[in-house]
């Protein structure tokens, strides 16, 4: 029996599918908005190129051969290609990777690395160090993923933050490699003492939470993993009481910078975010390690700008696609992250509302931000209402992941955003904070630092930072490292533990109950559950991430606002100080709650339904 033939029409429709698809998706995308800022149609298909370029051409260019016509006939040259960059690295070595997030991603290494030991079979069994997160999220080629998916390339996964890198959790799940954590900011201020000749690095940060021997796992988090990298150390009083922070030793780091010169000396201008790119070279360097930068471009000596001198660079790779942040290579750089009048442009060009608008459009479109709803939005009002009348003008704060970001879109609405000082601990001190993809940086920030610098103004003065939470328990500690009992859920406690061991008063923003729940902001303005979902308000967290005992000891304000209303942190225990309006305290609250709720005399007051609707202006009051 002969095969019917197929019509020329359907080889047609099937030849002209894909790009119909693609067509779809772009359409859609020019159809979405900014959540605040209207973005012109114009901008959104400059935007929708840029994400197209860098997801499908741009991961497709690694070039791990290439070398600059700079290099040649250099005399004391420093230049080569990836791909001896790679095999720099010998078994076992201890290697680290700079870069915060999306920013400086080093994907060159990633890729290159990885090809080489599916080739050779080496290097092998490497104890691997990202101070920050540097996942993709199985989703994004190009991080410190690829090499968790060669197995026995990576040994032993040192990072602050552990949930955007899901085959580095998988693969630990399985047993092949072992998980290890240790604060951001510690870490950071760890490895710049290491390059000063100092091999530890004794912090209050972490005390009395699931990183303090005496009361959990300490740096350790696979299954088998022994504690290496944090010991306690006890004082004469309770409030003295430090941990003692030993990082692993360098023997191989990846500097991902923007420029470099002739000569071999590195140029962070035009970077969107420093974080850790000095403290790594330098840590290495003290090692006798080798320090390899990984920069866009060679440009003429420009000696006052030198970030990193050629005398701690082992080698240089030029690669013409190294990115300043995502969806942005760093020879075209966005310029909405730099200080005004700093940078290859002398000259300030960022409108700030304009540059809110395509960057936050950019987080919608790509689905890396989380949905809000109006019931979010209500709570982060009631947030901002109570921030206003506790901060003064002019405080140092920080906003963290989660929704907390909520709280400074409202003081962004407000026009409040530059009364007060926003910072990241990527190193942004002042300007406008960004969420999802562009975490770490600001727009038109004051300063922009190394990360240790910024824990270290933050041990100084940090008067109130905004941070989510998985868990709240009885005695107000929070989990935000642990999501569930298997290690491929584990997230890590990224710079939330120094945060908020430095900071004098904190917000804590999250959910009321998890998942399948659903609430609602009613048009009067009170909130209504049609679905419900376990609390997470619980007798007991999974991880002490956060420890509500120790922040009463150092005298600090904490405040826990979640869709029913607003707890305080007191002797007591979590009272309940503000309830929303439509919520019922009973049923809504003490009998859902795993946590003891304390009710002050008199009962909680109810929050102005203005206030929930955003119709109420908020000021600060000093």
């Amino acid at each position: 029996v002969e095969s019917p033939e197929i019509p020329m029409a359907w080889w047609l429709f099937l030849l002209f599918l894909p790009f119909l698809l693609v067509g779809l998706v772009i359409l859609k995308l020019l159809s979405l908005d900014a959540p605040c800022v209207h973005v012109p149609i114009a901008e959104r298909w400059v935007l929708i190129k840029k994400m197209l370029y860098a997801l499908v051409i741009g991961q497709k260019k690694r070039m791990p051969h290439y070398l600059p016509p700079e290099a040649v006939n250099v005399k004391g040259n420093k230049f080569i290609t990836g791909w001896d960059a790679a095999k720099a690295i010998n078994d076992g070595d201890t290697v680290c990777c700079s870069g915060f997030g999306a920013h400086s991603r080093n994907f060159l290494m990633f890729y290159t690395v990885a090809d080489l030991f599916k080739k050779t079979g080496h290097p092998k069994d490497l104890r691997w160090v990202t101070i920050s997160a540097q996942g993709g999220r199985g989703r994004v080629p190009g991080t410190v993923e690829d090499l968790a998916k060669c197995h026995g390339l990576v040994k032993e996964y040192v990072a602050s933050h552990h949930e955007t890198a899901h085959a580095m959790l998988k693969a630990a799940q399985k047993g092949q490699i072992e998980l290890q954590t240790i604060p951001l900011g510690a870490t950071n201020i760890a490895y710049t003492l290491q390059g000063e000749g100092q091999w530890h690095y004794d912090t209050a940060s972490g005390v009395d939470t699931f990183m303090d021997p005496r009361v959990g796992t300490g740096s350790a988090v696979s299954p088998g993993a022994k504690n290496k990298y944090i010991e306690a150390i006890p004082g004469d009083d309770p409030k003295d009481d430090k941990l003692r922070l030993t990082v692993p030793k360098l023997n191989v780091a990846y500097v991902a910078a923007p420029y470099c010169d002739k000569e071999g000396n590195i140029y962070f201008l035009d970077a969107s975010c420093i974080s850790d790119m000095e403290c790594v070279a330098r840590a290495c360097h003290a090692n006798k390690g080798t320090v390899i930068a990984v920069v866009s471009q060679v440009i003429e000596k420009r000696p006052r700008d030198i970030a990193l001198p050629t005398e701690i660079i082992s080698h240089v790779v030029v690669h013409p696609l190294n990115e300043q942040l995502a969806f942005f290579p760093q020879n075209t750089p966005c310029m909405d992250f730099l200080p005004p009048g700093t940078g290859t442009e002398t000259e300030a060009k960022t409108d700030v509302k304009a540059a809110y608008g395509r960057l936050t459009w950019v987080n919608k479109a790509a689905k890396i931000a989380a949905v809000r709803t109006k019931a979010d939005a209500a709570l982060a009002q009631v947030a901002a209402s109570i921030f206003v009348n506790v901060i003064p003008r002019g405080s140092v704060m920080n906003i963290g992941v989660g929704l907390g970001e909520e709280l400074g879109t409202v003081l962004w609405k407000e026009g409040l955003a530059h009364e007060v000082i926003q910072t990241s601990e990527g190193g942004a001190w002042g300007g406008i904070p960004l969420p999802g993809v562009w975490f770490g940086g600001s727009i038109l920030p004051q300063r922009r630092e190394s990360s240790t610098w910024m824990f270290r103004k933050y041990e100084e003065k940090l008067d109130c930072c905004i941070l989510g939470f998985l868990e709240v328990d009885t005695a107000g500690n929070v989990n935000v490292s642990k999501k569930g009992d298997e290690v491929r859920k584990y997230i890590g406690p990224g710079g939330f533990a120094d945060i908020s061991n430095c900071a004098k008063n904190i917000f804590f923003m999250g959910a009321w109950m998890a998942s399948p729940a659903k609430v609602t902001l009613e048009a009067d303005g009170s909130m209504k559950f049609s679905k419900r979902g376990k609390c997470k308000f619980v007798e007991q967290v999974k991880e002490v991430t956060f420890s509500g005992k120790r922040a009463l000891l150092m005298g600090k304000n904490v405040w826990y606002v979640s869709h029913t209303g607003v707890f305080k942190l007191t002797e007591e225990g979590l009272t309940l100080i503000q309830v929303f309006p439509g919520i019922d305290i009973e049923k809504d609250i003490v009998k859902p709650s795993g946590a003891k709720i304390v009710l002050p005399p008199g009962g909680p007051t109810v929050v102005d339904r203005d206030i929930m609707l955003g119709k109420q202006k908020l000021s600060f009051k000093n």
